[in-house]
């Protein structure tokens, strides 16, 4: 495992931001996203009776949109550490490490395709864990890395899928399930112990 060292905090925050910001604009234009509609619909085959889903790094909200195409009666929420988070529905401008009181033990499915882009991931998915009510479960989307990647400001945890899943049982999770996610990546399923 590799994580990218910043000058301090505020550096990771401003790094967050100016990538997500390049990015946006090439992916309002050709209106894509990072995560899959078949794994959003792979999801709600797991978990039909959601009602409360909250997804992490979301960008342009593409998550909760599919989200909502299935669960139209759920509440459903992302977070998005970048300035330009409420420009997008059901988006709010939140760092996912970090704790919010009023999501503690709150949702049914919590997802992410952005693990990479934490600096703590220990402790990140320590929160994840915490925001999941007693039936809740995690959908952690990870991509394999090519053997040459290195963490960087943009991206900076490089960890293989051993060590993502030997993290995940240390936080007192357990994997109930994988299946596949966006070309060479894997959805980890994850529930409390």
């Amino acid at each position: 495992m590799e994580i990218f060292k910043y000058k301090d905090y505020e550096d990771y925050v401003k790094s967050q931001i100016e990538g997500n910001l390049k990015k946006i604009d090439k992916i309002k234009e050709k209106n894509i996203a990072y995560v899959k509609p078949e794994t959003i619909t792979q999801i709600v085959k797991r978990m039909p009776d959601a009602k409360r889903v909250l997804c992490h790094g979301t960008r342009n909200a593409k998550e909760q949109l599919y989200f909502q195409k299935h669960l139209s009666d759920a509440f459903i929420i992302g977070s998005e550490i970048s300035t330009n988070a409420e420009e997008f529905p059901m988006t709010i401008e939140h760092d996912f490490n970090m704790v919010k009181e009023e999501w503690i033990n709150s949702f049914d499915i919590v997802y992410s395709n952005s693990f990479d882009h934490s600096i703590t991931p220990f402790e990140t998915l320590e929160v994840w864990r915490d925001q999941l009510n007693d039936s809740g479960r995690l959908f952690l989307e990870h991509t394999v890395q090519k053997k040459n990647h290195v963490s960087n400001k943009t991206d900076p945890l490089k960890i293989e899928k051993q060590e993502l899943i030997d993290m995940i049982d240390k936080v007192d999770m357990n994997i109930v399930e994988e299946f596949r996610g966006r070309e060479k990546g894997y959805v980890l399923v994850c529930e409390k112990k």
